[in-house]
């Protein structure tokens, strides 16, 4: 799900999650949560923006467009300004680099714990 994402992506990248203690902003996100640290980082340093109606959603399923936005803007990898859907550039980016794990996917499609990894990796790498 989106906050196990998070979750995933901010230790692996090393981050240090004290450094924000402002409420996360989001109308679903409960404060006292084990996720609200990572929800509270990543909204505060521009990772993540959330659904127009205020929430963050973090038990549903991240799709492979959200999650090449959300570990593109935690990495700080570059990519270039393209035409087309707003994920146009982390996909194009992921597929001229070998980021996905499998180039089939459709990216309304939920990203597996294994892609996640997967996608980590090679950015990381």
């Amino acid at each position: 799900n989106r906050a196990e994402f998070l979750k995933i992506l901010l230790e692996a990248s090393g981050r240090d999650l004290s450094v924000n203690r402002n409420r996360s902003g989001f109308s679903d996100v409960d404060e006292q949560a084990w996720y609200a640290p990572y929800v509270r980082y990543a909204r505060f340093n521009g990772i993540i923006e959330g659904y127009s109606d205020g929430t963050f959603r973090p038990d549903q399923a991240i799709n492979y467009a959200e999650g090449l936005k959300i570990i593109y803007f935690t990495l700080q990898v570059p990519t270039a300004d393209v035409a087309g859907a707003w994920y146009e550039r982390y996909l194009r980016h992921a597929l001229a680099n070998d980021v996905l794990f499998d180039t089939a996917v459709a990216m309304d499609q939920p990203v597996p714990r294994q892609d996640t990894v997967w996608m980590l990796w090679r950015l990381i790498e």
